[in-house]
């Protein structure tokens, strides 16, 4: 398994980019589920334009875990993505 993170922060420049892989893609994976189903109104990503710390981009580059889409965002503790049942 093979793990891409994107840190977004930067606004007008490239974000940091982790890459994971094996064991350690396995337990960042493992840690990023999520705890709770959100509810109907917490279930979309903020609106407003935030400078700074935005959150986090997981992308699955080789492999999957059942439990987790292949793409997916952590905001504010929260995951988001597209088709992701909340409720």
């Amino acid at each position: 398994m093979k793990l891409r993170i994107t840190i977004d922060v930067f606004s007008g420049r490239p974000n940091p980019i982790l890459y994971l892989e094996g064991r350690e893609a396995y337990e960042a994976a493992a840690r990023l589920r999520p705890e709770r189903h959100l509810k109907r109104d917490e279930a979309k990503l903020p609106t407003f334009p935030t400078l700074g710390y935005r959150g986090l981009t997981v992308d699955f580059v080789q492999g999957k875990q059942r439990e987790l889409p292949k793409s997916f965002r952590v905001v504010n503790g929260n995951l988001f993505a597209a088709g992701l049942s909340h409720c």
